[in-house]
């Protein structure tokens, strides 16, 4: 039931601190009503009656949110037991068992749905993950996850993303400068200079300790030719066509000779789908970030039966 990621995902290197998950799983639990289900209310014989449970996927995939069981069911059930039975990142079957879960009535049918709401969405991100990284063949290109994310859950879903294979681009504005098209037009459009406002160099030296990676999105070859002249880590060629691509690479390939550096490194991004992205990746590129790993997944089936 495990899988090549699982030494990965233990290693420090991933290990991910949810803040305050179990104040957001509360809020997920009220919105539902799940701490005055009328449903199982209206059946007195469920009153600290003790029930167990199975977590079982009906479909083939990756899981993720093994470390959601817990606390979501011991908000309503604090002497709940959970025997997870596979580990996030491995590939799960239909028909299998993730979990066992022995509680209460009230406990199981409460968080139910909350549940499987979040284990199947981090599921299917996951699921998807592994598809793109398949997909892209034997190149080395790494695929990406973006910002576009169910606003305060980004931090389990770009998890998601790792249990799957892929990679994590910045976790929030904090943690990278990255140009888009908009501030290189406005910067544009006033005259001003986007080296004089992004040059590692030029940058505070309070800004410089905190950023990992300077980044410039690239729609056109002046966008890239800013990139070089920024000194950019990284140039993003931003829905390009593959003729454009070629044509970029050429120019950024040219500029680390001259610098006699291995940067910028290319991103591509937009327009990358499963049908294509071999293709994307067999132009030698490092780096390609998909949006849809997060922001249009379909979600892993998994379901809750009561023994």
């Amino acid at each position: 039931m495990g899988g090549p990621l699982i030494n990965v995902l233990n290693s420090l290197e991933f290990k991910m601190k949810f803040l305050h998950l179990n104040q957001r799983l509360r809020q997920t639990l009220e919105e539902d009503k799940a701490f005055s289900d009328i449903t199982t209310q209206q059946i007195p014989e469920f009153r600290g009656k003790i029930l167990s449970a199975r977590i079982v996927s009906k479909a083939k995939g990756i899981f993720c949110g093994g470390f959601i069981l817990k606390p979501v069911f011991s908000l309503l059930d604090p002497r709940v037991k959970i025997k997870i039975l596979c580990k996030d990142g491995a590939r799960i079957h239909q028909g299998q068992i993730i979990a066992l879960i022995k509680g209460t009535a009230r406990a199981l049918m409460g968080a139910e749905r909350t549940c499987l709401n979040l284990i199947s969405q981090l599921s299917g991100i996951s699921t998807l993950t592994g598809d793109f990284v398949r997909a892209a063949g034997r190149s080395k290109v790494q695929i990406l996850d973006t910002r576009k994310t169910t606003p305060l859950w980004r931090d389990t879903e770009k998890y998601a993303v790792l249990c799957g294979g892929g990679k994590n681009h910045r976790m929030s504005l904090g943690d990278a400068i990255l140009v888009k098209d908009n501030h290189l037009q406005f910067l544009r459009r006033e005259k001003l200079s986007p080296k004089d406002h992004f040059a590692k160099s030029r940058l505070p030296a309070s800004v410089r300790k905190k950023i990992k990676f300077i980044e410039v999105e690239a729609n056109t070859y002046a966008d890239v030719w800013e990139g070089i002249k920024i000194g950019a880590d990284i140039i993003m060629l931003d829905n390009m066509t593959i003729p454009q691509i070629k044509s970029s690479m050429v120019f950024i390939k040219a500029a680390r000779r001259a610098l006699k550096s291995d940067k910028p490194i290319v991103e591509i991004s937009g327009g990358v789908n499963l049908k294509n992205i071999k293709q994307f990746a067999k132009l030698g590129v490092e780096r390609i970030s998909v949006g849809a790993l997060t922001h249009s997944v379909p979600s892993l089936d998994l379901s809750m039966e009561v023994d």
